[in-house]
């Protein structure tokens, strides 16, 4: 029982960090060009925007300069801002199946191009 305590104490501090990390990130703007904004239901605590990063950060038009490793996961909207690199194109349907692959159902997709041009695109759309 008492390596039970430990163990939970443990658990709580490094989620307790791990969620001031995310919150202590300054507020991207997601109308900027190269961004792709995904809507994700279930993600509402720092443990699920670990898991989303994890799968989304494979992904090859990631510019990984921006935000913490090019993402940012905002837990109160549960949205995910992706930083496009310059010059690439966001792969919208291997970002769902990323999210998906992370245990999370993608809702919907906007991309907004280096014109600064948004499109969005329904999740259920590209299954």
């Amino acid at each position: 029982m008492k390596n039970f305590s430990r163990l939970c104490a443990l658990a709580v501090g490094a989620f307790t960090i791990i969620g001031a990390t995310a919150q202590s990130l300054p507020l991207p703007d997601n109308q900027a060009p190269n961004r792709l904004l995904l809507d994700v239901d279930g993600v509402v605590c720092s443990y699920c925007s670990y898991g989303i990063k994890k799968k989304l950060s494979k992904l090859a038009f990631i510019d990984k300069s921006q935000y913490n490793d090019g993402i940012y996961v905002d837990i109160d909207q549960q949205q995910v801002l992706v930083a496009i690199q310059p010059g690439q194109v966001a792969d919208v349907e291997a970002a769902f199946k990323a999210v998906r692959d992370g245990g999370y159902d993608p809702l919907r997709a906007c991309v907004t191009d280096n014109a600064g041009e948004l499109e969005c695109v329904d999740a259920s759309a590209e299954s």
